[in-house]
């Protein structure tokens, strides 16, 4: 279902009962009968047009922009496009590398589910949805209160949206019930304005699965590092700062004790040693310049 014309005008409803998919990213553009229409087809799972009422089984919104769209007036919208990932440009090498031979352009989406098996999977979800543990409802909540306390508002719906999220996680990772390391995907969900993530972020990270939350605030940061490493802005005190850094962030791994992340801390343990030589190197390099200055 393309969405590049008006709705009201009948030219967007190409098969979407069949489809099952709608791309928004012209929902901003939109007049407010268009965006009052896929507002329902996401709520109601129903498109009625001047010709015809599409039903979706399946209701996917995909949306893109360079920048965030202003949250306060579409909260209505981020409240049902449940999922929303910020994705920041590489800063690796080896990404760049990979971007070369990666696929470029827009891929059709690949039907895996036909209607009843995602009616039956919907209401499986809706079943372990109800059947969350109490701790981990009490957990939610937390998360909840801290993030309102910070002045972040959430909606009962993406409450409820979230509590399904997590349970749809558990069931993919083959887990029997929803755990708190499932309830983790909020960090993903809960933020409304690009200011409110790292916020988010944080207080979802350090409740759900804190192990998890020092591994993603470590390699965060060894990626900003190495990214500013030969910047041409890099201070000596800066290259010193950064290996402070770098012996905080051992000391914090070893706080990781979890099987499932061991993995994860025996790759982020390599990339400190590796750019522990970096910054050692770097900063022979810029103490040769500073004398080389002085000398001058």
């Amino acid at each position: 279902m393309k969405v590049a014309r008006p709705v009201q005008e009948g030219a967007a409803g190409k098969g979407p009962e069949h489809s099952g998919t709608s791309p928004t990213a012209y929902f901003t553009k939109g007049s407010g009968p268009v965006q009052q229409m896929l507002l329902d087809a996401f709520e109601e799972h129903v498109l009625a047009e001047p010709d015809a009422v599409h039903n979706l089984p399946l209701l996917l919104g995909v949306s893109a922009s360079n920048e965030l769209t202003n949250a306060k007036i579409e909260n209505a919208f981020w409240d049902r496009l449940t999922i929303r990932k910020q994705v920041n440009y590489p800063t690796r090498d080896e990404d760049w590398e990979a971007l070369v031979t990666s696929v470029h352009g827009t891929l059709p989406i690949a039907t895996r589910l036909d209607p009843d098996e995602v009616m039956l999977v919907q209401g499986l979800v809706e079943l372990r949805a109800g059947q969350i543990p109490v701790e981990v409802r009490r957990r939610m909540v937390r998360i909840k209160s801290q993030i309102v306390s910070k002045g972040i508002p959430i909606s009962p719906r993406r409450f409820i949206a979230w509590s399904r999220v997590a349970t749809a996680r558990s069931l993919l990772l083959g887990e029997q019930q929803v755990t708190a390391k499932a309830i983790a995907v909020g960090e993903h969900m809960l933020w409304v304005s690009e200011d409110d993530i790292a916020t988010v972020r944080d207080i979802v990270r350090s409740l759900s699965d804190p192990q998890r939350g020092i591994l993603r605030a470590v390699e965060a940061d060894i990626e900003n590092i190495v990214a500013s490493l030969n910047g041409p802005n890099a201070e000596l005190s800066d290259l010193v700062q950064w290996q402070k850094s770098m012996s905080k962030h051992e000391a914090a791994l070893k706080k990781v004790t979890d099987p499932q992340h061991q993995p994860a801390k025996e790759e982020l343990i390599q990339r400190i040693r590796d750019a522990s030589a970096m910054l050692v190197s770097r900063s022979a390099e810029v103490m040769e310049q500073k004398a080389a200055r002085s000398a001058a």
